[in-house]
């Protein structure tokens, strides 16, 4: 009984995941003018998000704080690769490069193609690279201000 609820919770909570995901992916995709970037901009003021869709986006975080995982998305940006060569890319072992590429499958932000007997993996979500290039970006801001600041104590 318990093992059934706990699947049912968690096919529910995977729908719910990929609704939102398509959602945040269809916003991201669909600013390519500022009409629409002040239209988005406005609609998400008004978007309410329960505690679950907070708790997916909390998941979602979650998912992109690990190095590693970070290291494969990057990797996988310029175009679709085997485990092997994510091994030999990442200097990280075969088994770790799995675990972390089954959990960015199950998550909906690599897919894997089979060719053969090779598994090829790519890139499933690509508004991934929007959000990783505006933390890169802030971050870059950042340490240029730490740079200077830290130049003008001198």
């Amino acid at each position: 009984m318990n093992r059934t609820n706990s699947k049912t919770n968690d096919l529910a909570r995977d729908s719910a995941s990929n609704s939102l995901e398509n959602s945040i992916s269809n916003h991201l995709m669909n600013d390519d003018n500022e009409t629409n970037t002040q239209q988005d901009a406005s609609s998400a003021e008004n978007f309410a998000m329960s505690d679950e869709m907070m708790e997916l986006v909390a998941q979602r975080f979650r998912i992109l704080s690990d190095p590693m995982r970070l290291k494969i998305l990057h990797q996988l940006q310029t175009g679709e690769k085997s485990v092997t060569e994510l091994v030999d890319l990442t200097q990280a072992s075969q088994p770790n490069v799995s675990k972390h590429l089954s959990t960015l499958r199950t998550h909906g932000l690599v897919r894997r193609r089979q060719q053969g007997n090779m598994a090829l993996f790519s890139i499933a979500a690509p508004f991934i690279f929007e959000l990783c290039e505006t933390v890169c970006d802030s971050m870059r801001k950042e340490w240029q201000q730490r740079s200077d600041l830290l130049g003008t104590l001198e």
